[in-house]
């Protein structure tokens, strides 16, 4: 959870509703605030709890993803270590080249469409909430591509194209 501090500093689109007890600072002309809630069809009751519902903000999630690739990382390097390779069976590894090669383009895709979607949100709020997701499966679609890249180069006969061709 993020401490106050980061709560302050992270929200680049403050509101009156948390932290700016003086209301807004920067208002256009007619009075209104630099943002304001009718200005768009999409309703939340928190706004703030929508965009992290995990209460991750960008700090943590960005410790969260270096900790999961140096646990890949060891999770190879000590099943190198153990032999895990030779135990393979042909058949799980054809599984892993054809699914889990799959997966990981469909992860790409979902991730780059919610990087694209995020350019109509309009708002620090929904941003923050589609590029998160966004990152999620970009990071999963590398992960499973670095994964099964390591994987590869001690199995003979590993086929880096069967996911793509299972997923067309």
């Amino acid at each position: 959870r993020a401490t106050h501090y980061e709560d302050v500093t992270v929200d680049v689109q403050p509101d009156p509703e948390r932290y700016l007890i003086q209301d807004w600072i920067i208002s256009f002309s007619n009075g209104k605030g630099a943002y304001v809630k009718d200005n768009t069809a999409a309703r939340s009751s928190n706004w703030h709890a929508f965009r992290a519902p995990d209460q991750e903000w960008e700090r943590t999630h960005y410790q969260r993803q270096s900790k999961i690739e140096t646990m890949v990382q060891s999770v190879i390097t000590n099943a190198r270590r153990a032999g895990a390779p030779k135990t393979f069976d042909k058949v799980w590894s054809k599984l892993l080249q054809a699914h889990l090669g799959a997966w990981k383009h469909a992860e790409f895709g979902l991730g780059t469409s919610l990087m694209q979607a995020q350019r109509y949100g309009y708002t620090q709020m929904i941003n923050n909430t589609t590029l998160t997701n966004s990152s999620y499966k970009l990071r999963l679609a590398q992960d499973i591509t670095l994964y099964l890249a390591e994987i590869g180069m001690d199995i003979a006969g590993w086929d880096d194209e069967l996911g793509k061709k299972h997923w067309l």
